[in-house]
C-alpha cells in the first residue's frame, strides 16, 4: 500500500450519498448516547437485582428472558441439580410478586431503549427495525469500524455505479440481511444492530467488481485535496474480516448474557451475497453503463505492477511508428504518472505534435512527485517547462509554495516571485487564509505589492489565528513604512515619455529585435472602436486619459470589462506593449439612434508615456507598469488577457504581429 499522489483524472463532485450516509450514521450514534446513555445502565442494576433475588429466594419462577442472564452468572446451572431450584420455582406469591417487578423494571428500561426500538428483533420483529436497525450501534468501535470502511469502500461504489445503483444496493443489504437473521433465529430476544449488513454487502460487491486490481480508495477527495491511497482491493477484504471477528468482542453490549444485542453473522453473509450478486448483474445487464457516475477508477492488476517498459516506446519511434509510441505512452499515463522517464518523453512526444495540453496534467503530477521525493531542483525544472510551453498549467498553491525558495536559488527571484503570484491568482475567491498569509511571508523580500496584497487578503478572513493575524498586520505595517522611506528618499526627476524604453529593463517581456518591415494593423478589432489614448492619472473610482485630439475622457473602472496587454513587432524599431482597455457602457438615446456601438477599446502605448508618472516608488518603468496593472486589474475587477499574468506583464506576450495579437484576443472575446 501506497500513500502519495493521485491519478491525474479527477472527480468534480464529492461522494454526497456515502458521506450522507457517514454522517447519518454518527449523527444518529450520538443521538442515541446522548438521550437514552443511562436506559442500559439501570437495565442492568434492575436485572442484576433480580438475578441475586432469584438465588436468595429459589422458589420464584424465572422468566425466559431472564435466562440469558442467569447463565452468564451461573454458566452450568441446568446441567446441574444444586441449580435445580432456579428451574422449578413454587407458588409463594409475595416473594414472586417482588421478583417480578424487578424484573418488569428491568426489562422496561431495555425495551425502551432505541436498540429495541429500532433494532431487528426475530421473537418480536417490527417494520421500523427492519428499516433503522443500521444507524444505531452498541459503542464506538462498532459505529467506526462501519464508518470507516464507508468512507473506503462507499465513495468507490458511488463513483462506479452512481447514486441511484449504489443506494439500491445500500437498501438491499440491510432488507436482506435483516429478513435473513429473522428467519434463521427466529425466537432470539436479542436485536440486530448497525451498519456491518451493509458494510458487508459494500465489500463483497467491490471485491467482485475489482477482483485482484489496485484502487486509489481515497480519489474521492479530489475535489478538496489532492491524496492518494493506492492498494489492492483485497485489501478491502481483509480489513472486513478483521472488522466482523472484532465484532464478537464488541457487539454482545454491557448487559450480562448479551440480552441486548446480537451478533448478526447470519445478516453479513446474507448482505454479502447481495452485493457481490448486485455487481455481477450491474455489469452483466449493463446498468453500469447506463446509470452509473464513470469509468472505474481501478488502476491495473496488482500482479502486473512491474515497471513500464520505455524501450519498446523508443524502438517505435526508432522504427518510424510514433503513433504507437504516443498510444503507449498515454495508456502508461493514465495507469501512472510518477516514472520521470516516461512522463518527460510523453511531455517530449506532445510538444512535438503540438498536443501539449495532453501532457499537462502528467507534468502537473510529476511536480508534486518530485516535491514528494525531495528532488526540489528537478521539480523547478519541470514548472519551468510548464511556464514555458503551457502558461495557462497551474500548479497547485500548496506546491508552489513548497516551489518558492528553490526556485529562488536556481532561477533568482523574479521567478520566484513569478511562482507567488500565480498562487495568489489560484481559484475564482484566491487562495485560502492560511495560503495567503504564507505567500505574504515568502514574498516580504521580494515584493512589496504581493506581499501586502496576500497579507490583506489573509486579514479579511474572520476565522484567522490571532497570533497568525498579529504577525500579518506587523508585516503589512513594515511594508508601508518602508514604502514610504523610499518614496520620501528618492529624488524627483524629470521622465521621459519613452522611458520605458530607453531604460534597459525589457527582458521580462521578450527579446528586442531591429525590423524592417512593419505590420499592417489587421483587421480583427473594428478600427472605429479602437481610440489611441495616454493615461494622465489613476485612482479608486476611475482612470483619465488623454485621446489624440487633445480631449479627455474618465473612464470609471466599473465599465472597464476586459483588459488585454500584448507586445506587438512591426509597430516600430523594437516590440511595443500595448494596453488595450474594453469599456462597455449603457447605449443613449443617440447611440441608439446612430446605432453606434457601446463598446470602446482604449489603446495604450508604452513607448507615448512613462508609468512612473502615474505610480510612485516603482524601481522602474518595467516594475511602474506592472504595478499600474496590478492596480487597474484590482479596482475594476476585469477580465485579463491572454492571461491573469500576461495581463500584469509578467511576463508579457509577445506577438508577431498587430493583426497577430489581435486575432489571438478576439478569439477571446464575447464581443
Amino acid at each position: 500500500m501506497e500513500t502519495g499522489r493521485p491519478n491525474h483524472t479527477q472527480l468534480k463532485a464529492l461522494p454526497w450519498v456515502s458521506l450522507g450516509l457517514v454522517c447519518t450514521l454518527l449523527l444518529s450514534f450520538v443521538v442515541v448516547e446522548l438521550g437514552f446513555g443511562d436506559r442500559l445502565g439501570e437495565a442492568r442494576d434492575d436485572l442484576d437485582a433480580a438475578v441475586d433475588f432469584a438465588i436468595e429466594n429459589p422458589t420464584v419462577r424465572i422468566d425466559s428472558r431472564l435466562l440469558p442472564v442467569i447463565r452468564d452468572y451461573l454458566p452450568n446451572f441446568e446441567g446441574n441439580d444444586l441449580f435445580e431450584f432456579l428451574k422449578q420455582g413454587n407458588e409463594k406469591e409475595q416473594i414472586q410478586q417482588e421478583f417480578d417487578v424487578l424484573l418488569w423494571r428491568g426489562f422496561r428500561s431495555l425495551d425502551s431503549h432505541p436498540h429495541r426500538s429500532f433494532g431487528v428483533v426475530p421473537a418480536s420483529p417490527s417494520v421500523m427495525g427492519f428499516f433503522a436497525h443500521p444507524f444505531v450501534h452498541v459503542g464506538w468501535l462498532h459505529l467506526l469500524g462501519a464508518v470507516a470502511l464507508l468512507l473506503l469502500v462507499g465513495p468507490l461504489l458511488e463513483e462506479t455505479w452512481g447514486r441511484g445503483l449504489l443506494v439500491g444496493t445500500l437498501a438491499a443489504s440491510a432488507l436482506v440481511g435483516a429478513g435473513a437473521f429473522a428467519l434463521v433465529h427466529g425466537g432470539a430476544d436479542r436485536p440486530l444492530l448497525g451498519a456491518a449488513g451493509i458494510v458487508s454487502g459494500l465489500v463483497a460487491a467491490a471485491l467482485v467488481r475489482f477482483g485482484t486490481r489496485d484502487v486509489n480508495l481515497l480519489r474521492w477527495l479530489a475535489p478538496l485535496r489532492q491524496i492518494e491511497l493506492r492498494a489492492p482491493v483485497w485489501l478491502l477484504g481483509s480489513a472486513w474480516i478483521g472488522y466482523e471477528v472484532a465484532l464478537w468482542e464488541v457487539i454482545p453490549g454491557e448487559l450480562s448474557g448479551s440480552v441486548d444485542t446480537a451478533v448478526g453473522y447470519t445478516a453479513h453473509a446474507a448482505a454479502a451475497v447481495v452485493g457481490g450478486v448486485s455487481a455481477l448483474l450491474y455489469t452483466r445487464f449493463g446498468l453500469e453503463s447506463r446509470l452509473g457516475g464513470s469509468e472505474p477508477p481501478a488502476l491495473e492488476p496488482a500482479r502486473e505492477e512491474a515497471s513500464f517498459d520505455l524501450q519498446k516506446v523508443f524502438r517505435a519511434r526508432t522504427r518510424g511508428d510514433a503513433d504507437q509510441a504516443y498510444a503507449m505512452l498515454i495508456a502508461e499515463m493514465r495507469r501512472s504518472a510518477r516514472n520521470r522517464d516516461a512522463v518527460m518523453t510523453f511531455w517530449e512526444m506532445s510538444i512535438e505534435r503540438s498536443e501539449t495540453e495532453r501532457a499537462v496534467p502528467a507534468m502537473l503530477q510529476l511536480v508534486r512527485e518530485e516535491l514528494r521525493r525531495g528532488a526540489g531542483e528537478v521539480a523547478v525544472a519541470h514548472w519551468r517547462e510548464l511556464a514555458q510551453h503551457a502558461p495557462e498549467a497551474r500548479v497547485e498553491p500548496t506546491s508552489l509554495l513548497r516551489l518558492v525558495p528553490f526556485i529562488r536559488s536556481t532561477d533568482g527571484d523574479e521567478p520566484a516571485v513569478l511562482a507567488l503570484q500565480q498562487a495568489m491568482d489560484s481559484g475564482r475567491d484566491g487562495p485560502t487564509a492560511a495560503v495567503a498569509a504564507e505567500i505574504a511571508r515568502l514574498a516580504a523580500d521580494l515584493d512589496a505589492d504581493l506581499t501586502r496584497a496576500a497579507a490583506e487578503h489573509a486579514l479579511a478572513d474572520p476565522q484567522l489565528d490571532p497570533a497568525r493575524r498579529a504577525e500579518l498586520d506587523s508585516l503589512v505595517n513594515h511594508v508601508r513604512k518602508t514604502d514610504a522611506s523610499q518614496a520620501a528618499a528618492k529624488p524627483k526627476q524629470d521622465l521621459p515619455a519613452n522611458a520605458f524604453y530607453e531604460e534597459q529593463d525589457r527582458s521580462g517581456f521578450g527579446e528586442v529585435v531591429d525590423l524592417t518591415e512593419f505590420g499592417s494593423p489587421g483587421e480583427s478589432f473594428p478600427e472605429d472602436l479602437v481610440f489611441a489614448a495616454i493615461p494622465v492619472s489613476l485612482d479608486a473610482d476611475g482612470i483619465t486619459l488623454e485621446c489624440e485630439d487633445g480631449t479627455q475622457v474618465r473612464v470609471a473602472h466599473a465599465s472597464l470589462s476586459v483588459v488585454s496587454v500584448a507586445g506587438v513587432h512591426g509597430l516600430g524599431p523594437k516590440p511595443i506593449v500595448l494596453i488595450d482597455l474594453f469599456t462597455v457602457t449603457s447605449a443613449g438615446p443617440s447611440e441608439a439612434q446612430t446605432g453606434e456601438s457601446p463598446l470602446r477599446i482604449y489603446r495604450l502605448r508604452c513607448d507615448r508615456f512613462d508609468p512612473r508618472r502615474l505610480v510612485a516608488g516603482a524601481e522602474n518603468p518595467l516594475s511602474a507598469l506592472r504595478a499600474l496593472l496590478d492596480q487597474i486589474l484590482q479596482y475594476s475587477q476585469a477580465r485579463p488577457l491572454p492571461n491573469s499574468r500576461g495581463a500584469r506583464a509578467n511576463p508579457v506576450s509577445i506577438f508577431d504581429s498587430l493583426g497577430a495579437y489581435q486575432a489571438s484576443a478576439y478569439g477571446q472575446l464575447d464581443l
